[in-house]
């Protein structure tokens, strides 16, 4: 259930940014999911009406709705009518091998915008690292990014050497 936190932090995170003056930091603020419908991945099914509750960018409990306990000073977020589920994984992601950090940023928010928490690049590029680095301090908005080496073919290297 821990990438489910990742892609909930991103969507809320979004939509609260446009209601206060500067971004809540979802990994050091306790946030509830009142009233919320689950889906699971264990077997197809909704559990519905729960309440969730995220502590320092991790789940603490899920439990019917009300049962829960919670701070003061938690952000509180009204999911009656809504859906939950764990983030969307892609093992076969292309990130632009560019020098240029920019386009690399928006295929990254297409991602995480449609849910998917985790990649896996596969044509490494040396500033994949410093876009993963980004991703990490929360500079840059995008899912956990797992990258790869540059690519080897029979057009990139010509001889066991040189691979």
């Amino acid at each position: 259930m821990k990438p489910l936190l990742i892609f909930l932090s991103i969507f809320f995170m979004a939509s609260c940014k446009a209601q206060q003056e500067e971004p809540i930091d979802s990994r050091k603020t306790e946030i509830v999911f009142q009233h919320v419908n689950i889906i699971p991945m264990d077997k197809e099914r909704v559990i519905e009406n729960q309440d969730v509750l995220i502590k320092d960018g991790i789940i603490k409990e899920v439990n019917d709705a009300g049962k829960i306990k919670f701070g003061s000073g938690a952000l509180v977020i009204n999911g009656e009518g809504k859906y939950l589920m764990p983030g969307l994984t892609e093992m076969h992601a292309h990130i632009p091998p560019v020098d240029d950090l920019e386009p690399m940023k928006e295929v990254l928010l297409l991602f995480a915008v449609n849910g998917v928490t985790t990649i896996r690049g596969m044509l490494g590029h040396p500033k994949h690292l410093e876009l993963r680095s980004k991703i990490q301090s929360g500079e840059i908005l995008g899912p956990r990014f797992y990258t790869a080496g540059p690519p080897l073919s029979g057009q990139s290297v010509k001889t066991p050497e040189a691979a």
